[in-house]
């Protein structure tokens, strides 16, 4: 079957104790973006063990799934989406392999709609992120190889003992060296496998070997800086390779021995030698889909792979049973990891570790330097818990001008996020953000992709113009909150007496931004050094006592001491204060050609994320930007299980009977599709169809009153919401 259901249950320890795929009798899969958290419904017989709290993660394929036990599409990670989680190993949440961190130099993503225009495969990727690696000055990638019942004295999952067969489809950049693809060779005990491009003498190289003498299998193939898909597998004792659909022929192709070992790990890009621990023949290039199968797919199999538009997902869904409902059959409803990640709360509690990058500055929850993606992972740094990954660089510019004031992590991370969508968009840019099944996040610009929605590939479901979130009169504020912070003052005394009251602070003894300071209490009191008991107004200070006496309204103090002559009093208070800034911190944005055109459409938003009016002003100028024109949303449905679509892509919208399009020119017959954002992808099963909504949905909250304000505010989904941020 083309679908599958991972199920998984664990101990408090974390521990799987329970894992087990079934196909479903019947599942509906929601992948909502931002708009909403991910959500699948699907039956089973009613006799099937299945729990509240259980993982679930859904597997839809372009073949057969069956008998696949590993599946890489390299979409902002090295996450396996066959089931079994053969992860990259990492020493945080935030980290992504060395060798594809270009350390801010360019991007870790390469945008492929460049290859719109150019012949071969590469067309099918049109619309996909990939990752750019450069494993050749720096370590590899190292993966976790998991073995049956979690022992490494049982097979492991991606078993070589006999028949198997591996997909690699890859972009590499030209080089004159040997390079590796994939290592599953331990030198130590000289077992396993090898599999490497020798470029000087233009052949792949199978090393494989039970501990004895090593056969190295070659098949002939010229290097180029194309697009390359190789099939290498085991047939009966026999290697086979093909590239690019052709069979090549391999010499010392026969060996049957047991390739598997029990090192916990393997390792992609790069050979790794467990006897000298060192790095070597390192890969530069793309990959863009790794598949691991322990048995040889037929030739039907194989070509719908080769021709097949290529998927970001294999996994569509990720999350956990909150409702079971029994009855003929088991009815599950789940819910994606997003309603857990981005509900998690952003507060002083949460953010106590120091910033985790040196480039970004913050105290407590406010951010004075650091550029979006990086302040993002400092973030998820410390309300995450080692699983979930944030190794996009995008948007890598400042989100403020820190010339004028901080930001505040303020809310949920849904919330900062959002803020942070709206702040980095431009009239060329547009963001988007999105967790993925296997809880990691990825921010991206949106990107042109080439799945057709007209008359000859789907039917239009809905269409029609949508104001809900037309903005284009704006009455915004900053966060007017009072602040909290501590202060000390020093001021002399000539005498003893209780006689002579000395101001606590004046205006101009803060710095000049700040206005309408309110003490709230002193916290600790010296007098020449002493320690001095703090007494309120309408309190008397023991005779001969080290003390001072505020007054009623806080803004004056008393002291007394049993000495003679001039003292010095030394106070530490702390106060509340506002701030002042070069604009006000209440603005009233229009826009007005869109008034004129539509009429007003006016909202009260409160950023809560921002304290001054500089950055407050910028924001509200780039909100109505967003917002001020009615959108078109569409939804068209694909009859068949469509898996190359996903959210963050802007997909050619044409339908000539319905009248919509950009333009169509009559006398020509030249039709201009409209480009619409990917906001939610439907998946049915057995019904085998894709439903598809469309619109300018990528940074924000659509539809979050119907699902997201239950979940993440606990209010009642009539409830209007007053502020996006």
């Amino acid at each position: 079957m083309r679908v599958k259901i991972c199920q998984i249950r664990r101990d408090t320890n974390g521990n799987i104790t329970h894992r087990r795929f079934f196909v479903p009798k019947t599942a509906i899969v929601r992948r909502e973006g931002t708009r909403a958290p991910d959500n699948m419904e699907f039956t089973v017989d009613i006799v099937s063990d299945i729990k509240e709290n259980d993982e679930i993660y859904y597997i839809q394929d372009i073949i057969d799934t069956d008998n696949l036990v590993g599946m890489y599409n390299f979409y902002g990670n090295f996450r396996d989406e066959s089931g079994y989680e053969q992860d990259d190993v990492r020493a945080s949440n935030i980290d992504i392999p060395e060798c594809v961190d270009l350390s801010g130099t360019s991007s870790i993503y390469e945008r492929l709609r460049l290859y719109e225009n150019v012949g071969n495969s590469r067309q099918k990727y049109l619309g996909f992120y990939k990752t750019n690696i450069n494993a050749t000055s720096k370590d590899g990638i190292k993966m976790e190889k998991k073995f049956v019942y979690n022992s490494n004295t049982n097979p492991p999952i991606i078993d070589m003992s006999g028949n198997f067969e591996i997909w690699l489809e890859f972009l590499p950049n030209y080089t004159s060296n040997l390079f590796t693809l994939l290592d599953f060779y331990n030198e130590s005990t000289n077992k396993g496998l090898l599999i490497q491009w020798d470029v000087p003498n233009n052949q792949i190289k199978i090393t494989a070997n039970n501990g004895g003498t090593a056969n190295v299998a070659t098949c002939p193939l010229t290097f180029d800086t194309d697009l390359f898909h190789l099939r290498i597998g085991r047939n009966n004792g026999e290697f086979f390779v093909y590239a690019n659909q052709e069979e090549k022929t391999v010499t010392n192709a026969s060996y049957s021995a047991d390739l598997n070992h029990t090192d916990p790990y393997w390792y992609m890009c790069k050979s790794y030698n467990e006897s000298t621990s060192s790095w070597s023949d390192g890969f530069s290039g793309y990959f863009f889909q790794l598949r691991f199968y322990d048995t040889i797919l037929d030739d039907d199999q194989a070509y719908t792979i080769w021709s097949s538009k290529a998927q970001q997902l294999t996994m569509k869904f990720g999350g956990f049973i909150w409702k079971l409902e029994d009855g003929i059959s088991k009815r599950a409803q789940c819910k994606g990891w997003s309603a857990k990640i981005l509900s998690k709360i952003i507060s002083p509690s949460t953010m106590t570790n120091a910033p985790s990058f040196s480039q970004v500055a913050r105290t407590g929850v406010v951010y004075t330097d650091g550029k979006s993606y990086e302040i993002l992972k400092d973030i998820i740094y410390n309300i995450g818990d080692n699983e979930y990954a944030f190794p996009t660089d995008e948007p890598n510019s400042d989100p403020i001008q820190y010339g004028f004031g901080g930001v505040n992590a303020y809310g949920t991370l849904l919330d900062f996020m959002e803020f942070l969508m709206v702040m980095e968009s431009s009239s060329s840019k547009d963001y988007f953000f999105n967790v993925l099944p296997r809880k990691v996040i990825v921010v991206d610009q949106t990107v042109d992709a080439n799945l057709a929605c007209n008359e000859y590939t789907s039917n239009v479901i809905e269409n029609f113009k949508d104001d809900t979130k037309t903005v284009n009169m704006l009455e915004i504020s900053a966060n007017n909150q009072p602040k909290t912070d501590s202060y000390s003052v020093s001021k002399s005394f000539t005498s003893n007496t209780l006689t002579t009251s000395s101001v606590i602070m004046g205006y101009d003894s803060l710095r000049t931004w700040q206005t309408d300071v309110i003490v709230d209490s002193v916290t600790y009191a010296e007098i020449n050094g002493v320690q001095a008991d703090v007494y309120q107004y309408n309190e008397t200070i023991p005779s001969g006592s080290y003390g001072i006496k505020l007054s009623e309204d806080k803004t004056s103090f008393q002291a007394q001491a049993p000495l003679t002559g001039s003292y010095t009093v030394k106070l530490w208070f702390t106060f509340r204060f506002f701030i002042l800034n070069a604009l006000s911190s209440v603005q009233i944005k229009t826009d007005a050609t869109s008034v004129s055109e539509i009429g007003i459409y006016p909202r009260r938003l409160a950023v809560r994320q921002l304290e001054d009016g500089v950055n407050l002003g910028s924001f509200a100028t780039k909100y109505l930007d967003l917002f001020k024109d009615v959108k078109q949303r569409v939804k068209v449905r694909f009859n068949g299980l469509i898996n190359s679509v996903t959210i963050g892509q802007k997909l050619p919208v044409s339908y000539k009977s319905k009248k919509l399009y950009t333009s169509y020119n009559e006398s020509t017959g030249e039709l201009i599709p409209l480009r619409l954002p990917v906001s939610s992808v439907e998946w049915r099963y057995p019904e085998g169809t894709t439903v598809i909504e469309l619109g300018d949905n990528e940074y924000n909250t659509f539809d979050l009153e119907k699902i997201t304000i239950d979940q993440l505010r606990g209010l009642d989904n009539t409830t209007n919401k007053s502020s996006l941020i």
